[in-house]
């Protein structure tokens, strides 16, 4: 078999492939997603800021929603695996006389619902996200859903040189583990707790 045929038996392979990923794509389509009109749970989230070298510039928070039961939307014809879907929503943090910031959110802004065919799919939170910027720095601390059924307080740690050169771009991911850094690493950490409204005494 000459190079050439070779080609030729491997280009038509990849444009067999990526045919019918496309069909498949075009097959299964975006669902309609439809938004809870009377929403039942509403979520606390508070966060504090622990040793932080320096005053961030802005503090955001964002929640991410996914569909747990993912057998609820159809397969993808190559890797077989159901692609169910996904929503973000962005959150306003409030920072409170004492330092803290503070946000509500809805546990379940999306409808369950047979959005394929193939059965109901049930909404839950993923996580939720919240966004310390500096200059140019991210600094990043998530919430999951494990901490968020338990109320508990989810604490991310940073080291605190991730503040020098802050005019470079850079994204840092909180670490759960402080024995992670280097010994001697100074760290400040970003803690978070989310809680259901009705079980906040102030019900903020």
């Amino acid at each position: 078999m000459t190079e050439t045929t070779k080609l030729r038996r491997s280009s038509l392979a990849i444009a067999v492939v990526t045919t019918l990923v496309a069909a498949c794509s075009s097959h299964i389509g975006a669902p309609d997603i439809q938004e809870n009109p009377a929403p039942s749970k509403t979520y606390v989230l508070l966060v504090k800021l622990d040793g932080a070298p320096a005053a961030f510039d802005k503090m955001s928070g964002r929640v991410f929603y996914e569909v747990t039961n993912d057998l609820c939307a159809p397969a993808q014809a190559i890797s077989g695996v159901h692609d169910a879907p996904r929503r973000d929503i962005p959150v306003t943090l409030t920072k409170q006389a004492d330092g803290t910031y503070t946000a509500k959110f809805v546990g379940d802004p999306y409808l369950d619902s047979d959005y394929f065919g193939k059965g109901t799919c049930h909404w839950g939170i993923n996580a939720v996200t919240v966004v310390a910027t500096k200059d140019k720095r991210t600094f990043i601390a998530s919430i999951g859903t494990a901490d968020l059924t338990a109320e508990s307080v989810s604490r991310l740690y940073f080291a605190k040189s991730a503040f020098e050169n802050a005019n470079d771009p850079l994204k840092v991911v909180g670490l759960r583990n402080p024995e992670v850094f280097a010994p001697g690493t100074e760290k400040f950490t970003i803690n978070m707790t989310a809680k259901e409204a009705t079980h906040d005494p102030d019900n903020r």
